[in-house]
């Protein structure tokens, strides 16, 4: 990659006026190697780092495509396979190796320093540099889904991949997963006192109650992108029918398409099935829990603008059938 010349190089702000403040056109960038020293070391503000990057970015393609920092995010709350989407997006041959799928960058505000160690390091700048950025860049933070301004600020262009489990069985599967040794040192304030099935009768006060809330979640990525740039799909369809999904967050990703071969698609990080765990509680607090999440199903059926909740509806009535038989 030559030296360039970055000092007249706005990219084209496709969001006007909404992204105007985080394109920052009149941020300096001086002449240098661009891959092998990064460039906007010395900018006062994370914000202004992104930006100096994407600029970068489109002068080194010669704006052949929008390039941000990260291009797609993968988001969901724990247990509704981000960790499947981030390895099938790995294998895809215009998508960069990163060891890291869970950078945790984006869960709090950051100092330019810190943004210039997740450009350099964690989505390995000088690799995308030397590829003249034509390979997109991922970020799946699974808690990631809770901060749409902090990725809108790093990234305009960004692509969100949303998928949404059934969310009673997705905060239990959260808080059984977190009851594992693996989690030993981060384990919830009720595993700490009493036996996983007793937490269970107190699941409302578990912090992934609040994640399983989607409709709100969704809302928020709603103000702060536009609706073309959020896929947002079932968990259950995604298991079901993981080819097509695999292809359709291709194709809204703008990535070509790719055959990965028979035996590709795998759960990760998986183990029985839901409907396979008995929960261990009344039919009543069964029934609580359910009606917690109602009004929250039915903002999330609003946005979506169709009845996207209505397989999991059928799921809690079949399981209230089970309850009371």
């Amino acid at each position: 990659i030559p030296v360039l010349d970055l000092s007249n190089t706005t990219p084209k702000n496709e969001f006007s006026p909404f992204a105007d403040r985080y394109m920052r056109p009149e941020v300096p960038v001086p002449k240098v190697d661009v891959c092998g020293s990064f460039p906007c070391r010395t900018l006062d503000t994370a914000a202004d780092v992104f930006a100096c990057a994407r600029r970068i970015a489109a002068a080194v393609n010669g704006n052949a495509r929008t390039v941000g920092f990260p291009d797609i995010f993968i988001g969901g709350g724990m247990k509704s396979g981000t960790t499947s989407r981030f390895e099938w997006l790995q294998a895809h041959p215009e998508v960069a190796k990163q060891e890291t799928k869970e950078t945790h960058f984006f869960t709090t505000n950051r100092t330019a320093r810190e943004a210039v160690d997740f450009l350099t390091r964690q989505l390995s700048w000088q690799h995308l540099c030397k590829s003249r950025f034509k390979l997109a860049s991922l970020e799946a933070t699974a808690g990631g889904a809770d901060f749409p301004l902090q990725y809108r600020a790093a990234n305009p262009a960004l692509r969100a991949v949303l998928v949404l489990r059934e969310p009673l069985t997705r905060t239990i599967s959260e808080l059984q997963h977190r009851a594992t040794s693996y989690f030993r040192g981060d384990r919830p304030e009720c595993l700490r006192r009493l036996f996983l099935q007793q937490c269970l009768h107190d699941l409302k006060t578990f912090s992934g109650f609040k994640t399983s809330h989607y409709g709100a979640i969704v809302q928020q990525w709603l103000h702060s992108f536009p609706r073309d740039q959020l896929m947002v799909a079932r968990f259950e369809d995604m298991v079901a029918r993981p080819a097509t999904f695999y292809a359709d967050m291709l194709r809204f990703a703008g990535l070509s398409p790719f055959d990965p071969g028979l035996g590709f698609f795998r759960a990760a990080n998986s183990g029985r099935s839901s409907e396979e765990r008995p929960y261990n509680m009344t039919t009543a607090g069964f029934s609580s829990l359910v009606n917690d999440f109602g009004s929250d199903m039915t903002l999330l059926n609003s946005l979506m603008q169709g009845d996207f909740v209505a397989p999991w509806r059928a799921h809690h009535r079949a399981q209230l059938q089970q309850c009371r038989s």
